[in-house]
Parts: structure tokens; C-alpha cells; sequence
């Protein structure tokens, strides 16, 4: 993944800071007019004047809090500028630390609203401020500056996002944050607790002086906890909605086939946990499929496919199939002619052809025995038609091996085969085990002799329905092994060879 550039980087910090004044601003606002009218007005102090004091106050304020916090952010993001933009591997500390940013944010805006608290109640204590009224700001500012805490930390959280996704790129890291369920109590705490708790303390501002009635400050509140309360909301659902969101949609795309989509870790935690969750999930499934490729390029699609499914057990089951067995015409002494890299080329050239014609008529090559191979039909999976797409395959096969001018034998054979896995649990192959195997074979043997170099049983010729058309008798042979001589027959002409292809 593509690390950031230097602006990219320094947008990051100018974000945290546009989106936490995007919203403390208007709070902090409404809660100044709130406080100007909660306060009675003292002598001929107008009451515009009072408020605008308290706007002016709450606006230098948050430039204080602005300039100060964009000096602590250029602090804390320094040290991740060495991974983010030029590019040098991150490290558990960093990742730690970036985790933690947002709660420093926080905690940073909670102590300096403290230290303001502090200096002003010392402020009233010198002016003569009643203890009731000095406690009413003691609480007002501490809700203040939990509320402007909360906002802080989840909109430093989302501008953090873009360095989030390439520092948990490749780990989560061991630190955790802010769960979901503090969240939704926070929410809880700073749209509802909060403005219930300015409405509760209108009943006790200080008497003296002229004041309005209740009902001015209590619409003031209600609007600011409309405000704070849908602010809060919005920022808790969406840090929690658009993880989940992200790997829904993922999900999506992996039940339409698309294993190759990852979902980017936005968030670290619980929701980050799911988002890496996710990717784990399909790298498993990518894997699983490059295995099961590899498998059935080993042993076959279908033996593969039945191995994943129905697991693996010794031993196997009798089966009607046909055996085609290939063997190259000569190997000995090619392999004595030529180097070993032009064997092995002949050899692949051969088994290319093999595999061709055998995937295409459904049969599959069970294994390659040096210079020759030994394909199935019929098993694993089950076709009654076995017999014909043998033969087809056998003459289609032959044809193909002259026209590349490779000199093979080709046998096929039908009957009951036994299939199924043998060796050992530790240690096994699928394979055909009966006679058509090694009459296959034995064929093979014998049409090295032929003129066509392919030769079946007249057994294999007899099952294969219309595929016999294009098969004629060849006569009885004895084959070495067999006890009896084989009736055979033999492609019924050269043009047939290609007939139907």
C-alpha cells in the first residue's frame, strides 16, 4: 500500500482540528447564551451585553483551545510521519500511540477546561460569588469540557481514519480503544445526562438581580440538547455503522464469487477486530481455493472436489469405468538420444495433449507413470456414458498425437474397477485398481504394433452406444499377462479419426 504525502500527512492534523470546531463551535455557542440567561442580570448591565460577553468569552476560548491544540497535534503526530509518508515499517509502539491520540486529544481538552474551572472559581471566590452560584459553574463548565471531550475524541478518531487503514494494513494493534458499548454510554451521558442536568439546576440559580423566568433558559437547554444530542448520535452511529457497513458490503461481494475483495481497517478495537476479521476470513478462502487448485490439478477436479467434501477414507468402491492408458512409443531410447530438458519437453507436449482431449470428453488423468498416463471414466463421478467418451477421447487423442508428430500407444479397456484411496492415512492416492487397468495397459502394449497406435477391447467397443460407429472389429489377440486372448478393435478408418471433433 502507497504511504501518504507530506500534505496528505499534514491534512490529517488540520482535519482533527476542522472537524472538532465544526462542532464544538455551535455548542459552545448555544451554552454561552444559556449561561448568560441563566445568570441573573446585575444593575444596569444590559442583557445583550451580558450575552455577547459570554459569546466573546466561549469564542476566544475555543481559539485558545484551537491554536494550543494544533501545536499538541503537530507533537503527537511527528513520530508518525516516518511510517505514514517516508515510508519505514511502523512499529507496535507507534501503533500503540496512534491509537491513543485520540484519547490524549480528549484528555487535553478535559484539563484545560479544568484549569480555566480552577482559575475562574478562584475568580469568584475573590468577587463575592455566592457558594451556590460558584457551584453552578463549577458543574456547568465540568459538563462543558466532558462534552467537548466526548466530541473531540470521536472526531479525532475519523480523521485519523486514513492513517488507521495503512497502520493496521498488515496488524491490529495491541492496544485497545473505546469499545461500542462506552460509546453508546457516552452518548447516553452527553445527549441526555447532561442537558437534563442544565435543566435541572435552572430552579437554582441565584435569586439576586433581575432574571427571566424559567421558561427563557429552559428553551435554550432544550435546543442545545436537541443539538448536542443528534451531534453526539450521529458521530457514535457512524463510527460504529460504517465498519459494520464496510463489511457487510464485503460479504456481499463474497457470495457473488469475488474472494479477492478486502475491506480497509478503519478503526482499531472491536470494529477493527472485524474488519481484519473479514480479510482474515477470505484470505482463509483464497487459500482454500489455490489448494484446491493445486489438489485438482494433482488428482483431478472431481477427486479433489470429493476429497473437500466427503473427507478421506482407505479403501474403495466397486465401480463400472473405462481405463485409457497412454504410453510413448520409443522412450527408452529417446531418453538415450537426447538431454533430459528435451525428454522432459516431449514428455510435457504429450501429456499437454493427454489432458486436453480427456478433460474435454469428462474423464480425468489419474496419474502420469514417467513416459505414459493412466486416464479414468467414470469415477469419481458417475457416467453411464463412461464407455463412450473413453473411445471418443482415444481417437480424437490419436489423431491429435499425429498431427503434433508424437509417437504414443493408446489402450482403452471396460469393466468393474475397484476406486478409491489407497496407501495410508498419512500418505495416499485415488486411484483404479482391476482389470481393465491392466488390460488397458497390456493393450497399449500391443498397439505400439499397429499402424494407428490405438487399440481397444471390443468389450469397451460394445458399451459405447453410437461411439461404436466409428470402431471396427481388429480380431482376438493374446495379451502378455491376460489368460485369455481379447477381442479388439481398432478406429474404423483414418478419416473417422476426426469425425465429430
Amino acid at each position: 500500500m502507497a504511504g501518504l504525502s507530506a500534505a496528505e500527512f499534514a491534512g490529517v492534523r488540520r482535519g482533527i482540528l476542522r472537524r472538532g470546531a465544526l462542532v464544538a463551535a455551535p455548542i459552545a455557542l448555544l451554552l454561552s447564551v444559556y449561561l448568560a440567561l441563566w445568570q441573573p442580570r446585575f444593575g444596569d448591565y444590559p442583557w445583550a451585553d451580558q450575552i455577547f460577553s459570554n459569546v466573546a468569552q466561549s469564542l476566544g476560548y475555543l481559539a485558545l483551545i484551537l491554536l494550543v491544540g494544533n501545536l499538541m497535534l503537530r507533537r503527537w503526530l511527528a513520530p508518525h510521519e516516518a511510517w505514514a509518508v517516508k515510508g519505514e515499517p511502523i512499529t507496535a509502539e507507534q501503533q500503540n500511540n496512534l491509537v491513543r491520540l485520540p484519547a490524549r486529544a480528549a484528555g487535553w481538552i478535559v484539563g484545560a477546561n479544568a484549569v480555566i474551572l480552577v482559575f475562574g472559581t478562584i475568580g469568584n471566590e475573590l468577587s463575592g460569588v455566592s457558594q451556590l452560584q460558584d457551584a453552578g459553574y463549577v458543574f456547568t463548565f465540568a459538563l462543558i469540557g466532558f462534552t467537548f471531550g466526548a466530541v473531540v475524541y470521536l472526531q479525532s478518531e475519523r480523521a485519523l481514519r486514513v492513517l488507521y487503514v495503512h497502520a493496521f494494513a498488515t496488524s491490529l494493534p495491541t492496544r485497545r480503544s473505546v469499545g461500542v458499548l462506552p460509546r453508546l454510554v457516552v452518548t447516553w451521558a452527553v445527549g441526555s445526562a447532561v442537558p437534563l442536568f442544565f435543566l435541572a439546576i435552572i430552579p437554582l440559580r441565584p435569586t439576586t438581580g433581575e432574571e427571566f423566568s424559567q421558561t427563557v433558559p429552559t428553551v435554550v437547554m432544550a435546543i442545545c440538547g436537541l443539538l448536542i444530542g443528534g451531534v453526539t448520535t450521529v458521530l457514535v452511529a457512524r463510527s460504529v455503522a460504517e465498519p459494520i457497513e464496510s463489511v457487510r458490503r464485503g460479504l456481499e461481494r463474497v457470495r457473488d464469487g469475488d474472494i479477492d475483495h478486502t475491506v480497509e481497517v478503519t478503526q482499531p478495537g472491536a470494529l477493527g477486530t472485524l474488519q481484519a476479521g473479514f480479510n482474515s476470513m477470505v484470505d482463509a478462502m483464497r487459500s482454500r481455493r489455490r489448494l484446491e487448485d493445486l489438489l485438482g490439478r494433482q488428482v483431478g477436479q472431481d477427486v479433489a472436489r470429493q476429497a473437500f467434501d466427503g473427507g478421506v477414507e482407505l479403501g474403495g468402491d466397486i465401480q463400472e469405468a473405462s481405463v485409457l492408458f497412454v504410453d510413448l512409443v520409443g522412450s527408452s531410447a529417446l531418453a538415450e538420444r537426447r538431454p533430459p530438458a528435451e525428454v522432459v519437453a516431449v514428455l510435457n507436449r504429450l501429456f499437454d495433449a493427454v489432458v486436453t482431449e480427456v478433460d474435454a470428453n469428462g474423464g480425468w488423468v489419474n496419474k502420469f507413470e514417467g513416459d505414459g498416463c493412466l486416464c479414468v471414466f467414470g469415477v469419481p463421478a458417475e457416467r453411464r456414458d463412461h464407455a463412450a467418451l473413453a473411445l471418443r477421447s482415444a481417437r480424437l487423442l490419436g489423431a491429435r498425437l499425429q498431427g503434433c508428430e508424437l509417437d504414443a500407444a493408446i489402450g482403452v479397456s471396460t469393466g468393474q474397477v475397484v476406486a478409491g484411496n489407497v496407501g495410508t492415512l498419512s500418505r495416499f492416492e485415488y486411484t483404479v485398481v482391476g482389470r481393465p487397468v491392466n488390460e488397458a495397459a497390456r493393450l497399449t502394449d500391443a498397439a505400439k504394433a499397429e499402424p494407428g497406435r490405438v487399440l481397444a477391447s471390443a468389450a469397451a467397443v460394445d458399451a459405447a452406444g453410437e461411439e461404436s460407429r466409428h470402431w471396427q472389429d481388429h480380431g482376438t489377440i493374446p495379451l502378455r499377462g491376460m489368460q485369455d486372448p481379447v477381442a479388439t478393435a481398432v478406429p474404423s478408418d483414418g478419416d473417422q479419426l476426426l469425425v465429430n471433433r
